[in-house]
Parts: structure tokens; sequence; C-alpha cells
């Protein structure tokens, strides 16, 4: 299901302190060209001293004779960079994801400081990603008001989930963690179906994708049970907050209609995001949909893994030092 193609995309240490050890790179050099300078001279019976200088001469100007102090060093360096644990960032694009899309229908998604309005703009953002998406990723459809309904499992029909998005009306209060909740449960049992089982410090080829104006009020569930259950099992959640800080809906029968506050809360978002290792966005205009649902529709796909690499050093070190020792036992053995 999953054709995973690696890209390093970054470089770390999880100890980055330890590369203190380092400054001994240096310091060996320092020692070892003192050392050379002030080696003992042992006195020399030889009667010929033009050719005991040429011989000289010669020693001095072979660069292979630094070959075993150069192997030296690189060990020492390879040596403490080990001690620093480094690691690479490896990125990474999931073919046939699972993708669950959670659409905010309360009553407050009607309001009109986004065009055409906020649940608007949400159905807009989803449809842009749909076409964005590689065919093999399946993708499933929660709207929630009061309560969480499931209208489309994850399937590869895209007319069937456009169909489902284009239904969507506001009305009602706002159930966010109960949906978020559903939405992984959904995930989870369609992975295990096909015998994917997670397992910790393991990211499932699954992604929650929530639009909303971030408000909740309705249902016992928590946020922070949200991003417990999604971090153990894998999922990340990703979300587009839409609306702004002056938003406003009007209710009440016919001309006597009081009017609303309903201020977005993209902290609601984040806040998921974060702790799950997702991505959120913020859309208080028509004009930067686009633009999310472009980002928003690769993000979703990829995923980056940590892979440490400290053997490799110790590898290089193991190898560089005895290649040195043994190179500067030959030319020990090679002088006269």
């Amino acid at each position: 299901m999953i054709a995973p193609v690696g890209v390093i995309s970054g470089f770390g240490l999880t100890t980055p302190l330890a590369l203190w050890g380092l400054a001994l790179v240096p310091l060996t050099l320092g020692v070892a060209l003192l050392l050379r300078r002030r080696r003992t001279r042992y006195p020399v019976m030889f009667t010929n001293l033009d050719l005991l200088e040429q011989v000289a001469s010669a020693h001095r100007r072979a660069w292979w004779r630094h070959i075993p102090l150069l192997l030296f060093l690189l060990a020492l360096a390879a040596a403490a960079a080990s001690v620093a644990r480094p690691h690479l960032s490896l990125t990474s694009e999931s073919h046939g994801a699972l993708i669950m899309f959670v659409v905010d229908t309360s009553g407050s998604m009607q309001a009109t400081d986004i065009a055409p309005s906020r649940l608007g703009a949400v159905v807009a953002v989803m449809q842009g990603m749909l076409s964005t998406l590689p065919q093999s990723t399946r993708v499933g459809l929660i709207g929630f008001s009061n309560q969480a309904e499931v209208l489309d499992a994850p399937t590869t029909n895209r007319k069937q989930v456009q169909s489902g998005l284009s239904v969507l009306t506001p009305s009602g209060g706002t159930a966010l963690p109960v949906a978020m909740v559903q939405a992984v449960k959904v995930l989870l049992a369609t992975a295990r179906g096909e015998g994917i089982e997670p397992h910790a410090g393991r990211v499932l080829p699954a992604a929650v994708v929530v639009g909303t104006d971030g408000g909740t009020n309705r249902g016992t569930v928590s946020l922070q049970a949200v991003t417990t259950l999604a971090k153990t099992v894998g999922i990340r959640i990703f979300g587009v907050t839409v609306g702004t800080s002056h938003g406003t809906i009007s209710r009440g029968p016919g001309l006597v209609r009081d009017g609303f506050d309903v201020p977005a809360n993209p902290a609601t978002v984040a806040f998921l995001a974060r702790e799950t290792g997702g991505q959120a966005y913020l859309a208080i205009d028509a004009n930067g949909l686009y633009s999310i649902y472009h980002t928003l529709g690769r993000g979703v796909v990829r995923t980056t893994r940590r892979t440490d690499i400290t053997s490799w050093f110790d590898l290089a070190a193991a190898l560089l030092l005895p290649a040195g020792a043994g190179l500067l036992r030959l030319q020990v053995a090679a002088l006269p």
C-alpha cells in the first residue's frame, strides 16, 4: 500500500553539546606538530653528506608521511561526532494514504467574514485538496455540529466525497473534540483492517484534516484527550481555521433578528496540529485559500521520520584508527 521515497530533509544532533569533544582534534594536531619539531636528534655516522641531504630532503617533501596523522585526526573527529548522536530527517511520500476530512457545520460557520461564508471557504479548501492528492489516496468525510456523523468512509471515489461536501449546511453547536476522536477511530479501524498496527514512534500513513472556525461548546471530550489518542496511534492532525476576530451571525424569526459575535479561534487547530506533528493554517480571506489547499495537500501525504546515524560515525572511527596505525607501522618499517 505504501511506497515511501526517502529524501533527506534535515540533519541534527541529539546531544549537540557533545560536539565540544571536537576541540580535541586541533589540540591533538598542535601537540603532534610540536613533538615533530622538538623530537630528539640522534647522531649519524655518514661520510657522504651530499647524499644524506638528498635523502633528508626527499623525506621532508613526501606528502604521504602525513597520512597516518590525518587518519588519526579523522578517527578522533568521527568518535567525537558519534557522542553527539547525529541523525537524519527523511521525508517520504505515502501512496495509498488514508485521510479523513472533518468539516465544522455548526451555526457559526454561516458567518460571512470570509467569502462566501466560513463553511463555503472550508468546502473550497477540501474540494481543492481532492484535486491535488494522489489518486491512490483514500479520503473519508465527517460533518459535525452538535454531534459527529461519518458521511463517507475512506474511498478513492472523489465524486462521492465531493457530493458529501456540497450538501453540508450550518446549524447547531460545535462538538469538535467528539468529531476528532471519531475521525481517528475510523482511520485506525481502516488501517488495522489492512494489517497496519500502530506502535510507539511510528507515524501511520493516515491523517485528519479539519476545517473549522475553532470554537467548541458541545460534548464531554477534551482537546487534550484528542491529541493523546492521535499521538498514541501515530495519526497527525492538520487543520484550517477560517474566519476573523470580528465575525457575526444573526438569529431570530423574520425581521426580529439578533446579532451574535462569533470570533474565530485559531488556537484550537494550532494546538491539535502542534501536539500531533501536523500543520495548522489560518484563512482570513478567500485569496489565501488556493495556496492553503495546495500546501496542505502536499503536506498531508508526506511523513518525516528521524534516522539515527551514530553507527555510521562509530564505523568510520573503527576503520580510520587501525588504518592510520597500520600505515604508520609501514612507514616506520621502511625507514633506514
